[in-house]
């Protein structure tokens, strides 16, 4: 196990491993009030009979009581962070969370076994607002079930945009997106579950952009293999007419609207 903990400014640098070679991944824990993971940094908590657990800035949901919850997290688009099973076994856990803004930009991967097992859980959440703008998830697993991505903000809105690092968007208030292309490129290898809380300065709304926006969202699935869509509002979700949610048939896709 790793825990970095620091009262203020928490910022991990570097490589940093809890991995095995012939059991399952450990845990590598970044606490503090401001959390973040720079350029380059590499954090593997991956085992041959599971992925172990990296949390960052906070544990699932932010409910975990055993690391306190940032006020923001970071993640740069160069950081890499791995809870891989290498042989057979699951993937493993991964979370980047704050209370305030979490911006998630780097590659998270937590994919099963090679042998045998299913993929993990990748979390990339702010409480109040969220930016994953050129975010890389890979939960695929060779021979069994892709794991999730799970984005879970105050409020959302799904617009049309390719999937790339963009320096310039910074949320304000509770405003938090995320493109169609990063979700068509992680439904590539993984499905994705979008959540809002109400209570943290939203509404708990999603929205998808159709015709009378910019551009139309085109969420489409492509390569091989089912993956599911979810879509699991606090309040509303509210699709705009001339969006557009559908599979292929060679990568059906489930839609699930809560």
């Amino acid at each position: 196990r790793v825990f970095l903990k620091a009262s203020q400014d928490a910022i991990a640098g570097g490589n940093i491993s809890a991995n095995s070679e012939t059991g399952a991944g450990g845990r590598i824990a970044v606490a503090g009030t401001a959390v973040s993971v720079t350029g380059g940094a590499v954090l593997d908590a991956s085992g041959a009979t599971q992925g172990g657990t990296i949390l960052v800035g906070g544990g699932y949901q932010g409910k975990d009581a055993t690391i306190a919850n940032a006020a923001s997290t970071t993640v740069d688009v160069s950081a890499s962070l791995k809870a891989d099973a290498t042989g057979a076994g699951d993937g493993g856990l991964i979370v980047a969370w704050s209370d305030g803004r979490t911006s998630a930009h780097g590659s998270f991967s937590a994919r099963g076994g090679n042998s045998g097992g299913s993929g993990g859980l990748v979390e990339t959440s702010g409480k109040r607002s969220l930016d994953v703008a050129g975010t890389r998830v890979d939960t695929r697993a060779a021979d069994g079930s892709a794991g999730t991505w799970l984005l879970d903000p105050a409020d959302i809105t799904i617009i049309s945009g390719s999937a790339t690092f963009n320096p310039d968007y910074a949320p304000t208030g509770s405003s938090s997106i995320v493109t169609d292309g990063d979700i068509n490129a992680t439904l590539e290898t993984t499905n994705v579950s979008i959540a809002t809380s109400a209570g943290s300065g939203g509404s708990g709304n999603i929205t998808v952009n159709g015709n009378a926006d910019t551009y139309p969202v085109y969420i489409s699935t492509s390569g091989s293999g089912a993956r599911t869509l979810t879509l699991n509002a606090d309040n509303n979700i509210d699709i705009h007419n001339g969006a557009y949610i559908f599979g292929s048939g060679g990568a059906p896709l489930t839609l699930n609207l809560y």
